[in-house]
């Protein structure tokens, strides 16, 4: 099978659950990853975003360990996976690179919508969603579904147009502590979106079969300082539940789980 990735800013992408999820992979698979993004001006851009999104009262984080802050490019070089870089993902210099490769799959983490051409160049792009699908659709989906929807859950969905309305493949609910906070969240949501792709990639076609559909629910927008502050202090209350149970993969179906 052949994966491509689509990630953002070569200088500055750190995560771990990437660099996992291409470790895991890369035995049984032939993997191609791609980076937009790669100016420093997009990486300052980026930066000043985050600041102006992160001005809250939110706890203090602990410093990440040696092994987060490693960066992805000098792991994939370790790995020897191969990996290119245009100035944009929606540019044609993407469509042509992965029109070469000829993924199966296109796994996407990223901060900015696909074009529809980059998405139709191939036969599915995958991403995961830090929110409630379908109820809760776009940006600052973490904070808007536990606003709205008093919960929290991952879910593994098809990229389409209209954004966040594909097929749900998996969903996993996450907890939601007092001791938490919007890092913390964030984290929570990373290990679980590793989880998904690992069960998605050992039985594609069984979670395919099972897809639920995404296209009911809201689209939510950037979330102000306000409300992004209330969201804060009622996880600091003890306000939101864990979530509902997670949805049974394929494989626990048809064992009768």
């Amino acid at each position: 099978m052949r994966i491509a990735f689509l990630f953002n800013y070569p200088l500055a992408d750190n995560t771990p659950w990437k660099q996992h999820l291409i470790r895991t992979l890369r035995d049984r698979h032939e993997l191609l990853v791609l980076f937009g993004k790669t100016r420093l001006i997009d990486h300052a851009r980026a930066y000043l975003r985050r600041r102006k999104e992160e001005d809250v009262r939110d706890a203090a984080r602990p410093v990440a360990s040696a092994e987060a802050r490693r960066r992805t490019v000098a792991v994939l070089k370790e790995l020897r996976v191969p990996v290119r870089r245009v100035r944009s993902l929606n540019d044609p210099d993407c469509e042509k690179i992965l029109n070469e490769f000829k993924p199966d799959f296109v796994v996407t983490a990223l901060d900015h919508l696909l074009a529809r051409r980059i998405i139709n160049a191939v036969p599915m792009v995958l991403n995961v969603h830090y929110g409630v699908l379908p109820e809760i659709k776009g940006w600052n989906a973490t904070e808007w579904s536990l606003l709205v929807a008093g919960r929290l859950t991952v879910s593994l969905q098809r990229v389409v147009w209209p954004v966040d309305c594909g097929e749900i493949y998996l969903t996993r609910a996450v907890e939601v502590l007092p001791s938490d906070d919007l890092a913390s969240l964030r984290e929570k949501c990373q290990s679980v979106a590793l989880q998904l792709y690992l069960e998605f990639f050992r039985d594609p076609e069984a979670c395919i079969r099972a897809a639920l559909p995404g296209s009911a629910g809201k689209t939510y927008y950037v979330m102000n300082r306000q409300l992004k502050q209330q969201v804060i202090d009622l996880i600091r209350a003890g306000r939101f539940s864990s979530g509902e149970a997670r949805r049974p993969s394929p494989s626990e179906k048809s064992a009768g789980k």
